[in-house]
């Protein structure tokens, strides 16, 4: 939507304009887990913890121990749901959502008919929300309905330029500016992942479990981004006309401020060759 308008006859002038998204995108996410049989445990009398059926879960038979640290292993091999779908997949379906909103205001003032000014101001906010997954696997992570990955940003611009004609064949223009630009990406999870049935290190959030056996991965709450930048612009044009020729003289300078956050595995990385 849009509109605009004088604010004084003659002299003044504004508009505004507005564009506004909202999707919520329907996914399927396909993972691959461990076989049912990995989730099957009993405890004995003397409180040793054992997998139900060891040759279900690893029908390769390179399972050497079927012994599970109840306060180690089982709270993460929880995590992993059994599989709904033959060859040991599991799916389930998951939204990615989006919002954005765009807004712009310009105003124009007359000075007198050869000086003219313009201020403009535009923002673009939005965020997402996305399940990631669709069977990746080792490095990837945030595959399973636990975990999200979220995104925002904020993206704003100022202008303010002034026109002024000394003569027919000389016109000038300055325009001072300027723009920010603000996005970040993060994990997040549906439970407390700094439980310390979670954490790889005292106090910290869960990081991520890769098993090189083709499973999908787990986790991944260490990595984040976030990138903020501000740029300052100055410049002038100056334009004339002779006759057959026309020339313009100008300047422009740019100052850029750069704030940048970036993490790897910041939490930690579990890596198993296999299965067992």
């Amino acid at each position: 939507g849009s509109f605009g308008g004088p604010i004084r006859k003659d002299k003044t002038f504004f508009f505004v304009d507005y564009e506004g998204l909202r999707q919520n995108l329907g996914v399927t996410i396909l993972d691959s887990v461990m076989p049912a049989a990995c989730h099957q445990l009993v405890t004995s009398s003397g409180g040793v913890t054992t997998l139900a059926n060891p040759g279900g879960c690893d029908p390769t038979g390179k399972l050497t121990s079927s012994t599970v640290v109840p306060g180690v292993i089982q709270p993460w091999l929880a995590l992993y749901p059994s599989p709904n779908l033959p060859n040991n997949q599991y799916t389930f379906p998951s939204a990615s959502t989006q919002r954005e909103d765009f807004g712009q205001m310009r105003v124009d003032h007359n000075f007198s008919s050869t000086d003219t000014l313009f201020a403009r101001y535009t923002i673009d906010d939005g965020d997402l929300s996305n399940a990631t997954g669709n069977n990746r696997t080792v490095s990837s992570g945030v595959a399973f309905p636990q975990f999200r990955t979220l995104g925002n940003s904020r993206n704003q611009f100022v202008t303010l330029s002034e026109n002024h004609i000394f003569s027919p064949s000389l016109l000038n223009t300055a325009k001072v500016s300027f723009s920010r630009t603000n996005f970040g990406v993060q994990g997040t999870a549906n439970f407390n992942v700094s439980s310390p049935q979670y954490s790889f290190y005292n106090g910290q959030p869960m990081g991520s479990i890769a098993i090189s056996s083709g499973l999908s991965a787990m986790g991944g709450l260490g990595s984040y981004s976030f990138h903020i930048q501000n740029i300052f612009t100055l410049s002038d044009d100056l334009f004339y006309t002779k006759g057959r020729h026309a020339l313009k003289f100008g300047a422009l300078i740019n100052n850029y401020n750069l704030f940048n956050a970036e993490s790897k595995l910041l939490y930690g990385q579990l890596t198993f060759n296999d299965t067992p």
